[in-house]
């Protein structure tokens, strides 16, 4: 498009911040444009993998030329009604072939673009930062003593606070929100529990007292405050937390994020191969486990999405299992035994598994043991099984696994991008509270 001309007063891209925390809101405006002027604002970024994601809405321009996008409804665009942040969640690949979830797998910056078109022409552009370190955060990788992981220390002296992150059976050290959470303070080990050498090679028999060893190895580090850590799992990284912590002593605070309460069979890497397995090992014995029912149209599902690359939810598995009332209730986390706060969070359109259930069962076990400790449970309509980071990019919901295959994560788009920064903004305050 040619540049703009003819304009009296300079049209301006107006974001506030310009550098911002990635899980920071932003006031984003336009000014200077002709009254009721039609306005075109694209976003875009890079993922971590190359890909493009964009985004765009329409707008019309106030009387005065100008608007904000925390109040102003597009007339069209990637999402429909006022949002500030409208124009980051709602992002799109560019390339859909072969797409999958956004995701961030590292700790470095985002740069997103923005763009304004009217009447034919593109006005102006502009670029800005999102950070998911703040200064001074030092990013250490960790493998020692068994571990591996990545380590972020915090800027100011401490004591800090301390957090492990578990992730789920992507088996990916989630330095993202490690980062992040250590940009406020928090000394954050991001770790890897399988798939790494030395460590279990697949989801299955990972023996609790790894986390005991990393438990011990951050509280050793002088910036770390005394009094035990928190533990954060996403996923089946989120039963896992609960698991950890209903065994070890050393745990004051649980966020299981689309987690639950019932342990499930482990996940091999092809699931053509290898029968049922525990997923968690606790002093050498099985921990007991509840294990997926694949019906014969499931298994018809799971083929076809295979050879059309459509999304699979695996969700009918895990409700057949749980019909199966003996093996649930040995398989039922005792999570009564953690001697700390628990917060739970899940979607209750979630399509992987009934996380919202599971959720459920965890806190009626709380409930019915007069747990001491404070214990909530963040239940979000219309989200499914991941729960992003705030202002990532929610519209693709599924990832692809085995075989090129796609596992349908759930929820819509909006409800996914607004459980996100609800759930993170109440994780924080749940931290603050219990961790001090």
């Amino acid at each position: 498009m040619k540049a703009g001309k003819g304009f009296s007063e300079r049209p301006r891209i107006e974001i506030t911040p310009e550098s911002s925390l990635a899980d920071e809101a932003l006031q984003i405006r336009l000014t200077g444009f002709k009254p009721r002027q039609r306005v075109t604002l694209r976003a875009s970024l890079l993922d971590d993998g190359g890909g493009m994601w964009e985004s765009h809405a329409v707008f019309t321009c106030g009387t005065e030329g100008g608007l904000d996008l925390s109040q102003a409804k597009p007339v069209s665009g990637t999402y429909r009604e006022a949002d500030a942040m409208g124009l980051f969640w709602s992002m799109t690949p560019r390339d859909k072939k072969d797409a999958g979830a956004y995701v961030k797998v590292n700790a470095d910056p985002k740069q997103v673009a923005f763009t304004a078109e009217a009447d034919g022409y593109t006005m102006l552009s502009k670029e800005i930062e999102r950070f998911y370190t703040a200064p001074g955060v030092e990013r250490i990788p960790v493998d020692e003593d068994g571990i591996i992981g990545t380590y972020f220390k915090p800027q100011a002296e401490g004591p800090h606070p301390a957090v492990i992150v578990m992730h789920g059976t992507a088996n990916r050290i989630m330095e993202d929100r490690g980062s992040l959470l250590a940009s406020r303070g928090y000394a954050v080990l991001s770790l890897l529990y399988f798939g790494g050498e030395g460590l279990p090679g697949e989801y299955i028999r990972i023996p609790v007292e790894y986390f005991e060893t990393c438990i011990d190895w951050l509280s050793a580090r002088p910036e770390v405050k005394e009094g035990g850590v928190a533990l954060i799992g996403v996923s089946r990284g989120g039963e896992g937390a609960l698991v950890v912590a209903s065994r070890l002593h050393k745990v004051n605070a649980v966020v299981s994020i689309s987690g639950g309460g019932v342990v499930f069979e482990g996940l091999h890497k092809n699931p053509r191969e290898g029968g049922p397995e525990t997923p968690w090992t606790w002093r050498g014995d099985d921990v007991p486990f509840a294990q997926r029912k694949d019906s014969f149209s499931f298994t018809a599902r799971a083929i076809w999405s295979g050879m059309s690359k459509k999304p699979l939810s695996t969700l009918s598995t895990y409700i057949e299992g749980m019909k199966d009332a003996e093996a649930v209730k040995a398989a039922t986390i005792e999570v009564e035994k953690i001697e700390g706060s628990v917060l739970l969070v899940s979607g209750r359109e979630d399509r992987v598994w009934p996380s919202s259930e599971l959720s459920r069962i965890a806190l009626a076990r709380l409930e019915k043991n007069d747990h001491p400790f404070p214990c909530k449970h963040l239940d979000y309509d219309g989200a499914g099984h991941v729960v992003f980071l705030p202002y990532q990019p929610t519209t693709v919901g599924y990832t692809r696994v085995f075989s090129g295959m796609a596992l349908d994560f759930g929820g819509n788009p909006g409800a996914n991008a607004r459980a996100s920064v609800d759930s993170w903004e109440k994780m924080l305050r749940f931290l603050a509270d219990n961790l001090g």
